[in-house]
């Protein structure tokens, strides 16, 4: 019987060792988790201002559609005031010939 027993206590010795084994790779693996959180958590906070940048780039958008309006009054405002200024023109430029005319054509006395 006391080798049955210590068969037994041998047999217990075995299963506790790897137990042991078995509880220190599950150890092992918790802190592995554990530094894979604090690397998740850290790369989180880096991957932060990457989140705003769909607001950021429809604030751009909008800032440029506002330039493109803008640029684009500009250009009709430039073309409006040539179109003036050549209106202008044409009426100095016939004013001068007709008083040129009227000077050259009038009755000498």
């Amino acid at each position: 019987m006391a080798t049955q027993t210590e068969k037994q206590l041998q047999a217990i010795r075995v299963d506790m060792a790897v137990l042991e084994q078995q509880l220190q790779s599950v150890r092992a693996e918790l802190q592995a988790m554990r530094e894979l959180a604090t690397r998740v958590t850290a790369m989180e906070a880096e991957f932060a201002p990457l989140r705003e940048l769909p607001k950021q780039t429809a604030a751009l958008q909008s800032q440029v559609a506002v330039l493109q309006t803008q640029v684009a009054e500009s250009v009709k405002s430039r073309e409006v005031w040539g179109q003036r200024g050549w209106a202008i023109l044409q009426m100095l430029l016939a004013a001068g010939a007709g008083a040129v005319l009227t000077y050259l054509i009038r009755p000498k006395s």
